[in-house]
């Protein structure tokens, strides 16, 4: 909600937690809490940010989006779009960088302005929570 604007219901993720480390190590933690996340996730600030080499967490959880995504009010000073990627493609988004026209052939889907139809070649790839979610799935699957 803080960054599309639209309500969210936290789910539990009826899996185990796991911790990514910034080196990508995948360790199962307990969790005890009523609405467990899917995983936590260390990442460095990068250099040239105020923050250069300090560790930050991400905290992923599975949430609902309670009302229709056509509806919702982006916080333009927070995101500028947001694009619906399947399983799949966030699976495979570590070992390539596809361009916005192909994950939308693919059948990724893009809600907000239309000022990205211009940038339909532009090559993208996850961080932060896509990527996350990327190394949680790939590593379920093994």
């Amino acid at each position: 909600m803080e960054e599309i604007g639209v309500p969210i219901h936290y789910e539990d993720s009826y899996t185990e937690t796991v911790y990514i480390s910034a080196n990508k190590t995948i360790t199962p933690i307990a969790i005890d809490e009523k609405i467990k996340p899917v995983g936590l996730y260390e990442m460095i600030h990068p250099p040239g940010s105020p923050k250069a080499g300090r560790i930050y967490h991400l905290v992923i959880f599975q949430a609902r989006v309670l009302s229709p995504l056509e509806r919702f009010r982006l916080k333009l000073d927070e995101v500028s779009g947001i694009i619906t990627l399947t399983k799949e493609q966030v699976k495979r988004g570590i070992k390539r960088k596809a361009t916005l026209r192909e994950l939308i052939e693919e059948g990724a889907k893009i809600f907000g302005p239309g000022e990205w139809m211009d940038k339909l070649e532009w090559k993208l790839y996850p961080i932060g929570t896509a990527e996350a979610l990327a190394y949680i799935w790939n590593a379920a699957d093994r």
